[in-house]
Formats: C-alpha cells, structure tokens, sequence
C-alpha cells in the first residue's frame, strides 16, 4: 500500500492473512484434498484386489490435493500471479506415480500407506504451488461457474465412493450417477478448455475447464476398473 508520498507502507490486515494462508493454507488443503481423494477408494481394496485399487487411490489423492492447492494458490496470492494448475497436477501425479510403484512392491498397513502418501502429495502439491507461478487474472463469474460445477462432480464422485450418498444412491444407482455426472464434466470441460479465443486474459477460463474435465475422472475411473475386476472373477463384493 503507498502513502501520499508514493513510499511504500505497512502491510494491511487483509495483506498479513493472505500471506498467512498462502503459507499454511495451501499445505492445509493439499492435506485435506488427499486424504478425502484417497480415503474414497482405500475402503474398497476390501474387495477388490490392492493392485488395482491403490494406484487410483494414490492417482485420485494426488489429483484432489493438487486441484484444491493450485487453486487456493490463485485465490490467495499477495504477488497477483496464479498457480500453474496443469504443471501442478502434473508434479503431483508423477509423485502418486513413484508411490504407488513403491508401495506396491514394499506392502504397508493400510492406515500407514494412506498417511505416508498424503504427506508426500501434499508436499508435493504444495511445493509445486508455490513454485510453478504465471500471470494472474480477474476470477471473472464464467470461472467461477465452472469451478463451482467442477467442485460438485468432485463431491459427488467421492460421495459415491465412500459410499454415503443417501437413500437409493447409496448402491449402483449412486455409481452410475456419479460416472454419468463425470463423463459429462469430462465432455464440457474438454470443449471449454479447446474453446477458441484472441482474449489473452483466458488462462483462468482454461484453467477452470481443466479442472472440470479432472474432477470427473476418479468416479469413471475407479467403477470402471472395479467392474472390470467383477467381470474377470477378481472382487470378493
């Protein structure tokens, strides 16, 4: 904030808590989007072979921590830059990767795995938020409709997994629900994000249609792997 004179002055209260939770916040949510994008899954390695379930278990924490650090980055960056969002869900995949190979091949407590990895992804999450940095933009309404309908699939997807949406959708019906709510995300989010456009200011808009696209992935993903586990005799369920 400048003064009349043009210096410089003290940092104001709004400043401090953004700079406050571009420290403790991004990690904060990178922690809480892993164990929510793991904890989905893990329940299901009850029935369903490990080697299939872990590696979408660690793909999904990595994906949910990245996304919620990412944006949270933009949201409350001091500097008025924007997370790099595909960069950081990139680094964090590659992590989720490495682990998920590690693992697999030095078998954990089930409680212990999921712990380990969250606090991996969301080092990594965080890191990669805080380093992989572009040129900020206005979160205009179009953004954030998007990242409101993305936060939806994203919700209902892991509701579906975990097993507590309510009534009929608890069963089949609540996966179907959630794999049809992901592929259309999936569609929509792939035509805004190959939208055509002069306007340089589109990064967020892309960006935003990025993340729908990503967060309709794990419901697919996992029933479509689980099914075709079912199909060849390798679930208990």
């Amino acid at each position: 904030m400048t003064g009349r004179a043009g210096t410089v002055g003290p940092p104001t209260l709004s400043d401090r808590a953004r700079r406050i939770l571009w420290r403790v916040g991004v990690p904060v949510v990178a922690v809480v989007g892993g164990i929510f994008g793991g904890g989905a899954i893990l329940s299901w390695g009850l029935v369903t072979p490990f080697f299939v379930v872990w590696p979408i278990t660690v793909g999904s924490a990595a994906l949910v921590s990245a996304l919620g650090a990412g944006w949270v980055g933009t949201f409350v960056a001091t500097d008025g830059t924007r997370s790099r969002l595909l960069g950081v869900v990139g680094v964090s995949e590659v992590a989720a990767g490495v682990l998920a190979v590690a693992f697999l091949l030095v078998p954990l407590p089930p409680g212990f795995l999921l712990l380990g990895t969250v606090v991996v992804i969301a080092l990594t999450s965080s890191w990669s938020t805080w380093r992989f940095r572009g040129p900020g933009e206005r979160i205009g309404r179009e953004v954030a409709a998007v990242l409101i309908l993305a936060t939806a699939v994203l919700v209902l997807g892991l509701l579906a997994l975990s097993g507590y949406l309510p009534g009929a959708l608890a069963g089949p019906g609540g996966a179907g629900l959630s794999v049809l709510a992901g592929l259309v995300a999936g569609v929509l989010g792939v035509v805004l994000f190959g939208r055509r456009t002069d306007d340089p200011g589109q990064r967020l808009v892309r960006e935003a249609a990025a993340t729908l696209c990503l967060a309709g992935l794990p419901a697919p993903v996992f029933f479509g792997a689980y099914y075709a586990a079912m199909l060849l005799g390798m679930t208990s369920g």
